[in-house]
C-alpha cells in the first residue's frame, strides 16, 4: 500500500492529537473507553480483544493502515498501563513493535516513526526474539537509521546461532553496501565502521560453523 509523504504526516500528527487528548481526560476507564473507541474505529479491533489477540492473528484482521493505527493504539495503551504496571506496559509496546515493523515498506513510516520504535525496542529488548531483533532492524534499514540496525542485527547474531538468522543478519548489513558513504554517515554507521561490522559478523558467523 501505497501513501503521500504528506498524508503519513498527517495521520502521524492526528495520531499525536489523540494521545494528548486522551491524557487530558482525568477518568482512567474514561481514557480506555476512547482508546477503544479510537482502536475499534481505526484499527477495527475491539481494545480488549486488541491486547490478548496473537500478533499474527492482528496482522490477518488488518491492511497496512489498520496495522499502524493499531500499533499506535498499543503504544497508547502501554503509556496507560504504565502508570499501574511497567511490565503490561512491555508487554503491549511489543506487540506494538511487532505490528509498527511489518511496515518497513509503507512510504515514510519507516522515516517517520523510527524514534517511535527506537523508544519501544530499548523497552522491550529483554522480551524481543532474534526474529523481532531482525524485523526491527530491517524497519531502521529503511529509515536511514543504519547504526540502529546494526545494533539489532549483532544482539539477534547474538542470541540464536540459527543459520536463517545468520544468513538474515549478513543480508541487512550487505544491503547498506551499495548505500552512499554521507547517507551511512547520517544515519551513525560510517562506511568504514560498516565494513568492520560485515568482517566481524562474518567472523562470528564462521566460528560458528567451524566449532
Amino acid at each position: 500500500m501505497y501513501f503521500e509523504k504528506d498524508t503519513v504526516l498527517r495521520i502521524i500528527s492526528m495520531m499525536g492529537e489523540f494521545f494528548r487528548s486522551l491524557m487530558a481526560r482525568a477518568d482512567e476507564k474514561d481514557r480506555l473507553a476512547e482508546l477503544d473507541r479510537f482502536s475499534r474505529e481505526y484499527g477495527g479491533i475491539p481494545l480488549k480483544a486488541l491486547e490478548t489477540l496473537p500478533t499474527d492473528t492482528v496482522r490477518g484482521l488488518s491492511n497496512d493502515l489498520g496495522r499502524l493505527y493499531l500499533a499506535e493504539a498499543l503504544y497508547m495503551d502501554g503509556q496507560l498501563k504504565a502508570l499501574h504496571d511497567d511490565e503490561l506496559k512491555e508487554a503491549l509496546w511489543l506487540k506494538s513493535l511487532r505490528l509498527l515493523s511489518t511496515l518497513y515498506g509503507l512510504n515514510d513510516v519507516p522515516q517517520l516513526m523510527g524514534e517511535r520504535m527506537r523508544l519501544m525496542t530499548d523497552a522491550a529488548r529483554e522480551s524481543m526474539t532474534a526474529e523481532d531483533l531482525l524485523d526491527c532492524g530491517r524497519f531502521y534499514l529503511y529509515g536511514g537509521r543504519y547504526a540502529d540496525c546494526e545494533d539489532m542485527v549483532f544482539l539477534a547474531a547474538g542470541m540464536s546461532e540459527d543459520r536463517e538468522i545468520g544468513r538474515g543478519c549478513e543480508s541487512l548489513l550487505k544491503q547498506m553496501v551499495p548505500v552512499p558513504n554521507g547517507e551511512l554517515v547520517l544515519g551513525g554507521l560510517p562506511r568504514e565502521e560498516l565494513e568492520r561490522s560485515i568482517c566481524d559478523l562474518n567472523e562470528m558467523l564462521s566460528g560458528r560453523e567451524q566449532a
